[in-house]
């Protein structure tokens, strides 16, 4: 019976002792930013994409649900095998390892031009997101195909803190 009671003494004391702690560090434990910067990445089918834009990103850390990411990039994309340019837009939005993400694409050059909308899944760490995307043509003018099945990487280089 001591030895129960002593247990559930020592017990007591630490977990009162951590929740001293855990409370006393709370502004710590549930942090938000926002933040903008560069949003670079590759995406890859037949040929590679490149594309480079601005970002608006916004983070949420809790001791609860980890860590939570969403952000919405605009820029530049071309492909030089195809001698395409373009402008994207693209927002994803990350929980943990999970990405998901939506992306909207428009291409040409002086032979074609095709507009996409580009659902993602995938993996990230951090600022880094590995991702599967698959393209649905809005529109397609042209002699080529459009590549259905995108793997790509991005990353978001956050500068300023708004």
């Amino acid at each position: 019976m001591k030895s129960l009671l002593l247990t559930c003494f020592i017990c007591f004391i630490i977990s009162y002792s951590r929740a001293q702690e855990v409370y006393s560090n709370l502004p710590d434990l549930f942090q938000s930013r926002t933040s903008v910067g560069w949003d670079v990445g590759i995406d890859y089918s037949s040929q590679p994409s490149y594309r480079i834009g601005y970002a608006l990103s916004h983070e949420e850390r809790s001791c609860v649900v980890g860590s939570a990411r969403n952000g919405l990039a605009f820029g530049f994309s071309m492909n030089p095998d195809l001698s395409t340019t373009g402008i994207y837009l693209n927002d994803w939005m990350a929980m943990g390892p999970l990405n998901l993400g939506l992306k909207l694409g428009y291409e040409k050059n002086s032979r074609f031009q095709w507009m996409t909308l580009q659902p993602q899944i995938g993996l990230g760490i951090q600022r880094l997101r590995l991702f599967y995307g698959y393209n649905a043509n809005i529109f397609f003018t042209g002699s080529i195909k459009t590549p259905k099945h995108i793997l790509g990487v991005g990353y978001t280089f956050s500068f300023t803190e708004i």
